[in-house]
Formats: C-alpha cells, sequence, structure tokens
C-alpha cells in the first residue's frame, strides 16, 4: 500500500498533511471514496449469472427512468422496488455518439456506458447484483458487515458507491482467478533472529462467482484492458477504469494473472465541484480538462506494474466454454477505440461515469 499524502501528527489542515490511511477502510483509515465505473463488470457477472450473455441487447438509448419506475427484486416485499428519487434517475454518457443505440452488454462495458449498464440492471433482478456483490467482499467503509443495497439506492449501479481502494482491488482478484476470491493478509511469514521460520496468517478464500462466469465477463475486461495508445500490452492483462462524483476521483484498477492492483487519484475534503480534478498541473503536466481514469491512475499503475509484474505469473487468463464470441481480442467495438478516441484522437478510456444521485 501506498500513498502520495504525507502523514502528519499534527491536524493543522495544511495542504499534503493528513493521520489517515486512505488505502482501506474506517478500521483502520478512511471511510472510502465513490468507485465509479470499476463497479460495472461486477453487475456483468450478475447478468451472467442469471442466464444472461455479454452479447445480450439491451436498449441505451433510456436515459431516463420515472419516478415510480418498478425495478425486480426478489428479496424485497412484493419482489420489486419503485424508483423513489424526485424527478426520478436522468442518466448521461461522455460519448454522445452513443446515446440513442441499442448495444450489448459487452459493447456497453467496453465503453463504459452510463445507460447500458442502468438497462441491464432495469432487465435483472438488483437482489442478484446485492448477492454477488457481498459474495465478492465489496463491503461499505466502516462496517464489515454492510454491503451496498442497490434495491435501495437504484441509481448507485452506476459507481455512486464508496469503497477503498483495497476493497476494490480484493473484488477484482476474483476476475483474475477464475472468480476465487481471499482476503488479504499482511504478513506471509516470520523468520527470527535464529533463522526460523513461522507461518502467517491463513489464507481465506473462497469462490466469490463460477469461474464461466469470470471468463466470461473477461471477454471484455481484456480487450478494455489491452487497448493502450502505447501499442501491444507487455503482458496479458484484464480491468476497468473509473471516474466518480464529476471527476473528484478517478481509478485504474486492473489485474495480471498473478497480481492485481488499483490505482486511485483523486480529492478528499469536500469532493465538490470546485475539486474536479482539472486546471491543475500533475507531474509536471497542465490538464485543462477534467480528469478520468485513464490519465493519471493508469499512468501509475503502469509505471508499478513494470516494475514488479515480472515477479508473478503473467499468463493468459481462462477463457470461457461458452462464450460468445468466436475471438476473445477480436476487434468487435470498431468505429471507436478507447485509445484514440471516437475521432481519431487520444480520448482516454473512461467514459466519466458518476454519480451519487
Amino acid at each position: 500500500m501506498a500513498q502520495s499524502t504525507d502523514y502528519h501528527t499534527d491536524d493543522d489542515g495544511a495542504a499534503g498533511r493528513t493521520t489517515m490511511n486512505f488505502n482501506t477502510d474506517f478500521r483502520y483509515g478512511d471511510s472510502g471514496v465513490p468507485v465509479g465505473s470499476t463497479l460495472k463488470p461486477f453487475v456483468s457477472a450478475a447478468w451472467i449469472e442469471e442466464g444472461g450473455s455479454m452479447d445480450d441487447v439491451v436498449d441505451a438509448s433510456t436515459d431516463e427512468y420515472e419516478q415510480g419506475h418498478r425495478f425486480e427484486a426478489s428479496c424485497r416485499e412484493g419482489g420489486s422496488v419503485r424508483l423513489l428519487d424526485d424527478g426520478g434517475w436522468n442518466i448521461t454518457n461522455v460519448i454522445e455518439e452513443l446515446d440513442d443505440e441499442d448495444t450489448t452488454v459487452d459493447f456497453g462495458l467496453y465503453y463504459s456506458l452510463n445507460t447500458a449498464t442502468a438497462a441491464t440492471a432495469a432487465d435483472m433482478d438488483l437482489c442478484a447484483i446485492n448477492d454477488l456483490i457481498e459474495r465478492s467482499g465489496l463491503n461499505l467503509p466502516g462496517d464489515q458487515d454492510g454491503y451496498p443495497d442497490f434495491t435501495e439506492t437504484i441509481s448507485a449501479i452506476i459507481g455512486g458507491v464508496e469503497m477503498s481502494p483495497m476493497t476494490l482491488a480484493e473484488g477484482y482478484t476474483a476476475f483474475a482467478q477464475d472468480g476465487e476470491r481471499c482476503d488479504n493478509r499482511a504478513i506471509l511469514s516470520v523468520t527470527d533472529a535464529q533463522g526460523n521460520e513461522y507461518p502467517g496468517q491463513d489464507v481465506s478464500c473462497h469462490q466469490a462467482f463460477d469461474g464461466e462466469v469470470a471468463a466470461q465477463v473477461n471477454d471484455t475486461l481484456v480487450n478494455n484492458a489491452e487497448d493502450i495508445p502505447d501499442g501491444e500490452a507487455p503482458f496479458p492483462m484484464l480491468g476497468k477504469t473509473g471516474t466518480s462524483n464529476n471527476g473528484t476521483n478517478t481509478w485504474f484498477a486492473y489485474s495480471t494473472e498473478g497480481l492485481t492492483t488499483v490505482s486511485h487519484v483523486g480529492t478528499w475534503a469536500s469532493q465538490s465541484e470546485q475539486d474536479i480534478l482539472f486546471d491543475e498541473t500533475f507531474g509536471g503536466t497542465f490538464y485543462e480538462e477534467q480528469l478520468y481514469g485513464g490519465d493519471l491512475a493508469a499512468p501509475m499503475w503502469y509505471d508499478y506494474m513494470s516494475s514488479v509484474a515480472s515477479a508473478y505469473p503473467t499468463g493468459d487468463f481462462s477463457e470461457a466454454r461458452n462464450s460468445p464470441f468466436d475471438e476473445r481480442r477480436e476487434n468487435r467495438y470498431w468505429p471507436y477505440s478507447l485509445a484514440q478516441g471516437p475521432d481519431g484522437g487520444n480520448g482516454g478510456s473512461d467514459n466519466g461515469d458518476d454519480d451519487d444521485d
């Protein structure tokens, strides 16, 4: 775990100082920050568990669900819940060219279309998403028994859920390890001054979701991760970017076969409009426009993984037995490229997703 903010015991509010560990949650550190689109692969996994496919078509043109709209929720009385938000639920996408289209679940996840994720959730049981999120260990900060309830806050499906980077990293290991998720542990072993070795913490693992489910979602996540501006990926990898709270927090949650790393760049104190990451200089580069997960969090991830990835397995991920696609890495996303953008320029690799509506 690493963070750039200086640790200082005097809580004087000076810039760049903190007494808080932002890597983990309330038990040891912070209250967490909204995860944005990094949550979307888990919605896709729940869709497949419910009998869906990544090439199923959803109505991504729907950008508004009116107050009172009913969503299926088998775990709630009556088997459904109503959208109670005043004014309903209004959804936007960054890639405007894709606003008014039906699209596949795969295409929607690749381009991080908020309307596609919302449509996926609207066509399934919200309780199935709750269940998979809990099995994946994506707990809310501060309460180890507390998990997001999308039947209560439906709009959180597109990323307005607060978690710590460590929590998100643990959840993503399941995609790299055929659906198996293991709790983190800090001590592998202890060797004393006489050379005697003692075991560290026990490994606690469980199957969060089936390996076939992981492999089918990975068909998309591999393409998402390996579409990079600098050309061919140095090793097989999978993952998802995220941007939340109108650009106050950006994420890069990616895995190789042997190592999952989550990179987060964001603000903390007020999370208000004035804290959006733009018109600022980071690492010697001035960013005039809002930043996304591919702008700062991604280069941090690449720098780190370029140094350490080879110390762990870097083979390919398991392929799905029943994948709807003939070739995992085929270019089925033309004419848009996350690396080049729809107009041929460097469009980044995130859809600018939110929200805390």
